[in-house]
């Protein structure tokens, strides 16, 4: 695989130093670009709906800041799961956020936030808030309340989400870490509560924070805790039983030094203590109510090079990555990275690039090339393989390739052809003879094929189209499965007040195991990318309205079809039908 992909490289080298030469500079449509890019960022997520990171990228495009922005919304999902019919869930299905931010000048800012989700009995079921002094003298920031903290690449301390691999190939392995930030999101993990600072003399700056928050989990008949509980679900006796099970302190810091704007040196620790003796997999990942974690990383650019990387220690082992980033033109990027995180590697606070932050060696190659202006084509290959213990649901030995072609033959028109393939060894459960589950380790090959229209037919109206193909192969029972999905999207802007945007995909895949996922425009702030698998439909209509100036009205409806069932869902949350429909509404208002 790795000789195949050395020889397409050199193929479209070869291939943009014929083209370049015959090509002018042809200037593609800003808003078209923008718009799909940032898409094609928010699709590689791996996140809630309203994260730091969704707000990051809408931050990126807002021009002005309000002292005061008021987010109130409210979706309900109109057919009642069995949860809610037989009462299980104790509380209302309709889900509740709200939200309000103030700022003061550009030294003080803050906020609060409230969260109910379906099934939940309190308006506030959760709630987050942080007030905010920056740039105060050589204070660069003082949070008091909820923040999380970036440093380095991830490996000691991270938000509990991010970008996964995709189409940006460069951007999910080299990380810019942010620093100290305020956490004002619906999340309900991943996150510290408490005072933090950050300061900043010259080249040096240095964040120290303090955190006293608990954690929801499992315990066992001695009181210890298996596992964690992030999903932040709170709606029957269960899971209710699972909240505030465990009590976490920690306090820690990071520093950086900065030789230039794209070298420096950073170092992070932190050390964490628990009210109960945490268990993890039986005790041989982790035994004890108390650990800590210090690392270094590294930012190192010479002419077209940059070298980053992160060493960190915790539980007795070392893991880091480490990698290099050429670009000899603005045209060519090449990225080699390489990665090896132990198995008892503990990294509760941190969030490694990969497949997963523990047990898994891995080694990725990625380059983006553009072409000519028209053409950027967009290629990786990573390969990993567990380290010892392989008791977890991951492959033990996988590779994961990905090839895209981005076309603009006009400024109207763009066309992105994507093909992926992923493989490995998988565990699969069966049930033997003596009617005991076991689990067999068994050859996974899944290939997707996607091809993706993007066509501006004047200011107002934009069209999206989409086709995809989904190929899965089991070697050791012999089993193909296949899904396609396509979708017809229709972006229309009548005025400067009014948007709208309707959509309708058709699907028909032979389990969930072929289902494709389509990442959806939805309510500012939402990420909704549904897995479409079975046979049907789903579409949706969506408006945004702004009547004045800092006030934004969005209106969702969806629904959801499955024609090859009568019942959609499993357990609690089987609907007492074939759909699956919601309505949102939001209210977003300034001063």
């Amino acid at each position: 695989m790795i000789r195949y992909y050395i020889l397409i490289i050199c193929l479209l080298l070869v291939l943009r130093s014929m083209v370049v030469a015959q090509t002018d500079s042809i200037a593609v449509a800003d808003s078209v670009i923008s718009e799909r890019k940032l898409e094609d960022i928010i699709s590689q997520v791996n996140d809630p709906e309203d994260s730091p990171l969704i707000e990051f990228y809408e931050s990126t495009t807002r021009r002005e800041i309000a002292t005061l922005q008021v987010r109130s919304r409210y979706i309900e999902r109109l057919q009642k799961s069995d949860g809610f019919q037989n009462r299980t869930y104790i509380g209302s299905s309709l889900k509740s956020y709200q939200r309000i931010k103030f700022s003061h000048g550009k030294h003080y800012a803050g906020g609060i936030l409230f969260e109910k989700d379906a099934g939940e009995t309190r308006f506030n079921d959760f709630t987050s808030g942080n007030l905010m002094i920056s740039d105060v003298g050589p204070v660069r920031k003082l949070i008091a309340g909820d923040y999380f903290v970036e440093a380095g690449q991830g490996l000691a301390l991270w938000r509990s989400y991010d970008i996964a691999k995709g189409a940006d190939v460069i951007l999910p392995v080299r990380r810019k870490a942010a620093g100290l930030n305020p956490y004002l999101s619906s999340g309900e993990s991943g996150f510290f509560r408490g005072v933090a600072a950050e300061f900043k003399l010259g080249r040096f700056s240095q964040a120290i924070f303090y955190s006293n928050t608990t954690r929801g989990g499992s315990l066992d008949l001695s009181g210890n805790l298996t596992s964690f509980y992030d999903i932040g679900y709170f709606r029957t006796d269960g899971e209710i039983q699972k909240r505030n099970a465990i009590a976490e302190k920690l306090y820690g810091t990071h520093c950086v030094y900065r030789f230039s704007q794209s070298n420096s040196a950073g170092a992070t620790f932190y050390t964490t203590r628990y009210s109960k003796k945490i268990l993890l997999d039986d005790g041989k990942k982790f035994s004890g109510d108390r650990f800590s974690v210090a690392s270094f990383d590294y930012n190192y650019t010479w002419q077209k090079l940059s070298l980053f990387g992160e060493i960190a220690g915790g539980n007795e082992v070392i893991a880091g990555n480490t990698g290099i980033v050429i670009m000899p033109s603005d045209e060519i990027g090449i990225i080699v990275s390489g990665r090896y995180y132990p198995y008892r590697y503990m990294n509760i606070h941190g969030l490694g690039f990969g497949e997963q932050t523990s047990n898994e060696q891995g080694f990725y190659v990625g380059t983006r090339l553009k072409v000519t202006d028209r053409i950027l084509v967009s290629s990786y290959y990573d390969q990993y393989q567990s380290i010892g213990k392989a008791s977890l649901p991951f492959p033990s030995v996988g590779y994961d390739f990905l090839s895209q072609i981005e076309f603009s033959p006009s400024s109207v028109l763009d066309i992105t052809l994507k093909y992926q393939r992923k493989g490995g060894d998988v565990a699969m459960p069966t049930i033997d003879e003596s009617s005991f589950s076991n689990d067999i380790i068994t050859q996974q090959r899944k290939q997707k094929i996607r091809l993706s229209l993007d066509y501006k037919v004047s200011s107002r109206i934009s069209l999206r189209g989409r086709f995809e193909q989904i190929y899965l192969d089991i070697n050791s029972i012999g089993k193909q499965e296949k899904g396609f999905m396509t979708y017809q999207d229709v972006l229309f802007k009548p005025d400067r007040i009014l948007q709208i945007n309707l959509r309708i995909a058709y699907f028909r895949t032979d389990s969930y195991y072929t289902g494709i996922s389509e990442y959806e425009r939805d309510l500012d702030g939402v990420l909704t990318q549904p897995i479409l698998y079975g046979s049907g439909v789903r579409w949706y209509c969506l408006l945004k309205y702004e009547p004045i100036r800092r006030v934004k009205i969005s209106l969702k409806y969806s629904d959801y079809i499955r024609d090859d069932v009568k019942r959609i869902g499993t357990g609690l949350d089987e609907l007492p039908g074939n759909h699956d429909n919601r309505v949102s509404a939001q209210l977003d208002f300034g001063f």
